[in-house]
């Protein structure tokens, strides 16, 4: 659902069961996702405007994309053991996605189709 406030150009949906990992690391979950990017959550430290490579998963399908880190905040996430995990929730912008990573992510997300973009594009532009 996109909120009347959202500056957002693209819409974003529900990361739900998409999962993933960054830094060596396989600990990432991802909160909300477009095509353009998405809303992560790891407990490793992200730095603001450098770029990863992520690798994301759902339903046994995968894919490696690169994104740039476009705004991190530190959290608190509990374990069940009542001790506090550093948590970072971090906005992602994807870059340079291929068709079948686009095409993936659009389905992932339910936005099969154009998601918003005319069909004469036949390539995505950032919109954050």
């Amino acid at each position: 659902m996109v909120h009347v406030n959202d500056r957002r150009r693209c819409p974003r949906s529900a990361g739900d069961g998409i999962e993933g990992g960054i830094l060596n690391s396989n600990d990432l979950r991802v909160l909300n996702i477009s095509v353009e990017g998405a809303a992560i959550e790891t407990t490793r430290r992200v730095e603001l405007n450098r770029e990863y490579v992520i690798r994301l998963r759902r339903e046994g399908a995968s894919c490696r994309v690169r994104a740039v880190i476009v705004w991190a905040s530190l959290v608190s996430r509990e374990r069940e053991d009542g001790s506090l995990v550093p948590t970072y929730r971090a906005g992602i912008r994807f870059r340079d996605i291929s068709p079948n990573e686009e095409r993936l992510i659009r389905d992932w997300s339910g936005m099969a189709g154009d998601g918003g973009h005319s069909e004469s594009e036949s390539r995505i532009t950032y919109c954050f």
